[in-house]
């Protein structure tokens, strides 16, 4: 049938064609605020309308007045990952029709666009045993749905879930009981099954085992459905891959500077605790280093924040190759760095992770055609089980990284007794 769109570009037109020519369902591709951005004539005729009439114009025009408020959750839900839902819609003669929407999502250019598959299920309600099968059976879902026996042997598999695993033109009747669960978590299954059995539905995260032997991490949703030949258990199988790893962005960015990817002040602060820990327990020496670069301003007064940006990571870069694995490198903000150093022998050992630092700071950059050269001042401590906690050992090489710079002797200073005294402009780590 024909698909009308609002100006969509030559790739997202072909893939409406596309979509048309493998359903006979009703369709219409909404942007975030539901505006309708393109449909087929099934979405038209079912409302006794136009796509002339429609295009534009906003979905909710097409609901039942007392099915709208929940427009916008679904509009939502759909862009987070889709969904599978029953409402009312009405006829331009003003008839309630019941019909099932199926609404999953996909970016262009950036911008989320939301597939809506309609579906008129007057006539299934009206046959409670039609209901029930079609509710699971959907083709047009964005998850995958696989209907189990009470065994485990698959009975139906729609079309996403052949699609995901891989599965081509298998032969259901010879593949093995739950055969798309990933070898690891088949020894969760009688107590997932029972708990389906038992409450009617569970929802659990596991991994599917696609035909090549690969796995993914999923979402699954298992239910059991009374059908008159007996009960079912039907699995919703949600491929969960994009949202772990956005789930790992927002961690990353919760401990890590986004500049130069050191740590950042929470992270060494976490680290820290954790040095101090061992160190109470087994006796450990801890260290702290902390650095202030200088000379930097001045390359972002004269070049600009762009340039210094450049350097900050390049000095980054260094300070990650100049210690140990177990160290942590910290970017506390502008030009001030810490690093914590657990385990190490004594103030010698300190001093001379100082100098390896204060050395490779201080060897020329070129970047973008400039040569720049940067020093720091570095302040070190030695954790005092007896006297001291995160922000004392902290502040403790702080006061010795202003001694340092006051001395300017050799780049770096040993916190010692007498330098409490000083005054320091800010606390650092806090």
């Amino acid at each position: 049938m024909p698909v009308t769109h609002n100006g969509a570009d030559d790739d997202i037109a072909r893939l409406l064609e596309g979509l048309d020519a493998v359903t006979n369902d009703a369709w219409v591709v909404l942007d975030m605020d539901g505006t309708i951005l393109a449909l087929n004539d099934r979405e038209a005729e079912l409302h006794g309308l136009s796509a002339a009439d429609l295009i534009g114009g906003s979905i909710a025009q097409l609901r039942a007045p007392g099915a709208r408020s929940t427009l916008r959750a679904e509009l939502e839900a759909a862009c987070d990952g889709g969904l599978v839902y029953e409402t009312l819609h009405r006829h331009r003669d003003g008839t309630v029709i019941p019909v099932e929407i199926s609404a999953g999502s996909a970016t262009f250019g950036g911008r989320c666009r939301i597939f809506v598959m309609t579906r008129d299920i007057t006539r299934r309600k009206a046959v409670m045993d039609e209901l029930l099968l079609k509710s699971v059976l959907l083709d047009s879902t964005v998850d995958s749905i696989i209907v189990h026996s009470l065994e485990g042997r698959a009975l139906y598999v729609n079309g996403p879930a052949h699609q995901v695993l891989g599965l081509g033109d298998v032969d259901l009747s010879k593949t093995d009981p739950y055969f798309w669960v990933a070898p690891k978590y088949t020894v969760l299954g009688p107590s997932r099954r029972e708990t389906i059995m038992t409450q009617g539905h569970h929802t659990f995260e596991s991994e599917a085992l696609r035909a090549d032997g690969t796995t993914f991490p999923t979402e699954v949703t298992g239910s059991r459905l009374e059908l008159p030949t007996g009960p079912v258990i039907v699995a919703v199988i949600r491929g969960v891959t994009d949202r772990l790893h956005a789930e790992e962005a927002v961690r990353h960015l919760a401990y890590h500077d986004p500049l130069t990817g050191l740590a950042n002040r929470t992270q060494m602060r976490d680290q820290l605790t954790l040095a101090i820990a061992s160190s109470l327990r087994h006796g450990d020496i801890l260290g702290v280093a902390y650095l202030d670069l200088d000379g930097f301003k001045p390359i972002n007064d004269r070049l600009g924040h762009a340039m210094g940006d450049k350097a900050l990571a390049l000095i980054a870069d260094r300070l990650r190759e100049n210690v140990r694995a177990g160290d942590t490198v910290a970017r506390l903000g502008g030009d001030e760095f810490a690093v914590v150093l657990p385990r190490i022998a004594d103030t010698g050992d300190l001093e001379y992770a100082a100098k390896k630092l204060y050395d490779a700071i201080a060897q020329p950059m070129a970047i973008d055609g400039h040569e720049l050269t940067i020093t720091a001042s570095i302040g070190l401590a030695l954790f005092d089980p007896d006297a001291d906690d995160i922000d004392s050992l902290l502040i403790k090489a702080d006061l010795a990284m202003y001694s340092g710079k006051r001395d300017g002797s050799c780049g770096w200073d040993v916190y010692r007794d007498g330098m409490q005294g000083q005054t320091v402009a800010s606390g650092p780590g806090a």
